[in-house]
């Protein structure tokens, strides 16, 4: 389980990529232990990278790939946290020549990030860089399109009329979910292989034996569109301060967008081919 970025500090980009709106940037992904991977080079080097919303830097890189890199640092370093209450200090820097599919950039800034011995990436892209456009996560096709912020013909026509409303809270991507619980808080999180609810948030006790147990909501309605049902496994994160993660389990099956600068998103369920 991966255990996300969510109070790393936001960083902008440096440089801004245009698109006309009905032509995408295109940025083709791969799912690597459940998580949307996509292969880049920055500073002449290849890296790969998980596509994050929880994370809030830019660009994040860890130290040895950063220096083999030869980002800039700026002498400048936040304390970040993640989801366990675990905490390191990141340097800041400027990375030079970032390339992933169809985007290109002279620079991006961003910070290193610290991973456990047999993380299998590099680092990620995340929210510093991906909120300035309108995100269309294309699980079934293995594809992220890039459009310009705001561009409402492309919502329409990737993901249909249904409008969620998001919110950017502490660095967190966040939705109200309509439940047979109640009206819960959840964060769109990319960086996440598992769909996950806070126990205390449905009043449900923390499992004593190895593994998460899981919860059935019946309804998960957002944007007047059900969702449901979905299962839930119940696990006792300490940050951010939500209820729950829309992870890849509940994305990897549709097609979501995502516009944080206008707060606002949508999702559509192709239809499942049939079987032959």
């Amino acid at each position: 389980m991966r255990i996300s970025r969510f109070l790393d500090a936001l960083l902008a980009t440096s440089c801004h990529v245009s698109a006309r709106p009905s032509v995408p940037i295109r940025v083709p992904f791969q799912l690597e232990h459940g998580l949307p991977t996509i292969k880049a080079t920055v500073g002449g080097i290849s890296v790969s990278l998980i596509l994050d919303l929880g994370g809030g830097y830019g660009l994040a890189l860890t130290p040895p790939v950063a220096a083999r890199a030869g980002v800039a640092f700026d002498g400048h370093s936040h304390v970040v946290g993640d989801s366990a209450g675990h905490t390191h200090t990141a340097r800041d820097y400027t990375a030079a020549h970032f390339t992933a599919g169809g985007l290109a950039l002279e620079s991006v800034e961003g910070g290193e990030v610290i991973r456990p011995a047999g993380f299998p990436w590099d680092g990620y892209l995340g929210l510093g860089l991906l909120k300035r456009y309108l995100l269309v996560f294309d699980y079934p096709h293995g594809e992220l399109r890039l459009y310009p912020a705001g561009a409402s013909a492309p919502m329409q026509k990737e993901c249909g009329s249904t409008r969620i409303p998001i919110a950017l809270d502490q660095g967190v991507v966040v939705s109200s979910v309509d439940t047979d619980r109640g009206r819960l808080r959840f964060a769109w999180d990319t960086g996440s292989n598992l769909d996950m609810l806070r126990p205390a948030a449905v009043d449900a006790p923390v499992a004593e034996k190895d593994g998460p147990q899981s919860l059935v909501l019946s309804r998960f309605a957002m944007g007047g569109a059900d969702f449901g049902p979905v299962t839930e496994p119940l696990v006792p994160f300490t940050a951010p301060a939500v209820d729950g993660f829309i992870g890849s389990p509940f994305l990897r099956s549709r097609v979501s967008c995502v516009d944080v600068a206008h707060g606002v998103a949508s999702i559509r369920t192709p239809p499942t081919p049939p079987s032959r």
